[in-house]
């Protein structure tokens, strides 16, 4: 559906396993994710994901919007938290869709016009800020501009407005330049830009692949030069982060790229990565030097290989496919033990439980090898 040839903004694109034939499979299933506790079951907050067969993003897309529009969420993790609302919406779509006739582009648009409203009203947000001065301001409302390009000339294309599709094209390409310009004029003259946003930034560029994956690698060398020192930008969370985007990358198709074998060893390279990730911050969150946002993320980029696994149809080890399963076990009862949700919290709780709820209609890791 993307004709833009760059990477997501937080790793893998899923939006193709969303809509690949493992969704159409997914049935509504007819029981709910059960509440940890009864405190859970009796907060209207800790209901409003629904039950699996009844998804719905829009619990999340409210809280985070709510939360990033008080200042106290990020730009970055407002972005995935809107783009997992959003992989929700699309599956209600394709699970109210028989296995033979595809959603109506109406259907469609109804799923991808949440993501798209709430991209524009944090562009509004942040121009009306107006901080020059502020950190990372003007970098992040490029990327926040980038994202809506992207979201608007998918929507163009689904509406068939090969017009507007084609001007939002021109706008990512402009506004990629221009976000790359100012990660690196942060990072180089103001120290405001950590090695990883400049990076992603580099990901958003229509130049050479090869490139890319030369600005990843380069990462995952000085980070670990950090790490060798003991400063805290290399915290060993942060190393086998620089490291599972290497993966990431060698891990997901591309349509010049028709090496299977480097695809399936990415992608078994991402799992354990990602696995490793999230034993490290559960390490951290133990001592208060990791948040369940932390966590989320690990744990969502881990489903996202397992997702991208089973669409091209690559098998990964059993004992990934186990620790998955436990991650997430230990991802909810972190969760669930959680009283407070005032601030961000509401929208990191919520974004657990529609993890969960997601989780129960992937319908992958069918099949393993030892």
């Amino acid at each position: 559906m993307r004709r833009n040839k760059g990477r997501g903004w937080c790793g893998i694109v899923v939006l193709a396993a969303i809509m690949s034939p493992t969704m159409h499979a997914a049935e509504p299933v007819s029981a709910p994710v059960k509440p940890a506790s009864k405190d859970a079951a009796s907060s209207p907050q800790k209901r409003s994901s629904g039950a699996p067969g009844t998804i719905t993003g829009a619990g999340l897309r409210n809280r985070s919007q709510q939360a990033f529009s008080r200042g106290l969420l990020p730009l970055t993790d407002h972005l995935e938290h809107l783009a997992a609302a959003e992989e929700a919406d699309l599956r209600r779509v394709m699970t109210t869709s028989s296995a033979d006739t595809a959603p109506s582009s109406a259907a469609l648009l109804s799923a991808l016009q949440p993501r798209v409203n709430a991209l524009r009203s944090a562009v509004r947000q942040l121009e009306a800020f107006r901080q020059p001065a502020a950190a990372n301001w003007q970098a992040d409302l490029l990327l926040s501009k980038y994202v809506l390009a992207q979201a608007e000339e998918e929507t163009s294309l689904i509406a068939g407005d090969i017009p507007a599709a084609d001007h939002a094209g021109r706008t990512q390409s402009r506004v990629a330049i221009e976000h790359y310009q100012q990660r690196l004029f942060d990072a180089r003259v103001l120290g405001h830009a950590s090695l990883s946003e400049v990076t992603r930034a580099v990901s958003f560029l229509n130049i050479d692949p090869t490139r890319k994956r030369q600005a990843l690698v380069h990462a995952v060398g000085a980070t670990q030069r950090w790490n060798a020192v003991s400063s805290g930008i290399g915290r060993t969370d942060r190393v086998l982060d620089a490291q599972l985007q290497v993966a990431l990358w060698d891990a997901e198709p591309r349509p010049a790229k028709t090496d299977e074998t480097a695809i399936r060893q990415g992608l078994i390279d991402a799992d354990q990565l990602s696995s490793r990730l999230f034993a490290t911050q559960r390490q951290y969150f133990a001592h208060g030097t990791a948040t369940l946002a932390d966590l989320s993320r690990a744990w969502q980029t881990r489903r996202q290989v397992h997702l991208l696994a089973d669409m091209v149809q690559t098998t990964l080890p059993t004992t990934g496919r186990v620790s998955y399963e436990r991650d997430l076990k230990e991802l909810t009862h972190l969760a669930a033990a959680a009283r407070d949700e005032r601030g961000r919290n509401a929208s990191d709780l919520e974004y657990v439980r529609l993890l969960q709820n997601l989780h129960v209609g992937d319908r992958i890791g069918q099949k393993a090898v030892p």
